[in-house]
């Protein structure tokens, strides 16, 4: 009886830890950067005029069938890939070089500063995120109502890994989704 319960306890402890560390590691919901991606759209949505709060997330199981031609205005913060809106912050820097009178300014600049610039987002994304909003009426908005679904998307290539917000054209949500794989409520 001693040498099954040592033997029970030598494959429960190491089973408990696996376990725990599974359940730690996978929580429902966006990945963080794609939740500051998403955060930061949603940002732009309520500078518009156009806040919205999110109401159902659920990840695509068919990332490989979205295009670029599925895709309408895009949103990211990163300098890497070219989207239409950025909102990747421009640095700058200033070190004393030789006393006080005399200062060195260094201005970092992101590689996107305008639509086209950069590299084009590598279709097909990595893994997708499919939104669903609830425009804010609360808010009085003023501007064009916001988009009913968003997907967010992880995009990367050798260099780099960027998470990138997306409209989809009028009427083409359903299908889109539909085209995903991805179930809202």
């Amino acid at each position: 009886m001693r040498r099954l319960i040592g033997i029970f306890i030598a494959l429960a402890v190491p089973l408990a830890v696996v376990v725990g560390v599974a359940l730690a590691t996978c929580r429902p919901g966006l990945p963080d950067m794609g939740q500051q991606a998403l955060d930061s759209y949603l940002n732009h949505l309520r500078q518009a005029g156009q806040a919205a709060t999110v109401v159902g997330v659920s990840r695509a199981s068919l990332p490989r069938n979205f295009t670029a031609d599925l895709s309408g205005p895009t949103y990211g913060n990163g300098y890497y890939f070219s989207v239409l809106h950025s909102d990747a912050p421009v640095q700058t820097a200033s070190s004393p070089l030789a006393g006080p009178s005399i200062t060195l300014t260094l201005k970092i600049t992101p590689m996107v500063q305008s639509p086209g610039d950069g590299r084009p987002l590598p279709y097909p994304p990595s893994e997708l995120w499919c939104v669903r909003l609830q425009p804010d009426l609360a808010s009085g908005g003023t501007g064009d109502p916001s988009p009913e679904v968003v997907l967010v998307a992880r995009y990367g290539d050798m260099f780099v890994d960027a998470w990138v917000v997306h409209e989809l054209p009028p009427n083409t949500a359903a299908s889109t989704l539909s085209l995903v794989e991805c179930s809202l409520p």
